[in-house]
């Protein structure tokens, strides 16, 4: 999505606020980041918990050593380097940490 149309909304919000005399916060989440690296002693933790095979623990963590892939976009350009892998390893992660 261009970024002129939720400039555009947020730009609404405030104005009907001062409009009304509201008070308002506004909070911003780059999600940009959200899952561009993976933290390798964690991921490794994880997967010993659920027990999976050393050799194949090896195989998972070294994917992830120093590794990103770029992100070609349907208007022909290239977005920053994104790690594609992550997001998937969130919910293992995720069940990691709720479990503790």
């Amino acid at each position: 999505m261009p970024t002129f149309k939720p400039l555009k909304i947020i730009n609404e919000i405030i104005q009907h606020a001062n409009e009304y005399d509201n008070e308002l916060w506004i909070v911003v989440l780059n999600m940009s980041k959200a899952y561009n690296q993976v933290n390798i002693f964690m991921l490794e933790k994880a997967l010993k918990r659920i027990r999976l095979p050393d050799n194949l623990i090896s195989i998972l963590t070294n994917i992830f050593k120093g590794r990103t892939n770029q992100i070609f976009t349907p208007s022909g350009g290239l977005k920053k380097p994104y790690d594609v892998i992550s997001p998937s390893l969130v919910y293992l992660l995720w069940s990691f940490f709720n479990e503790n």
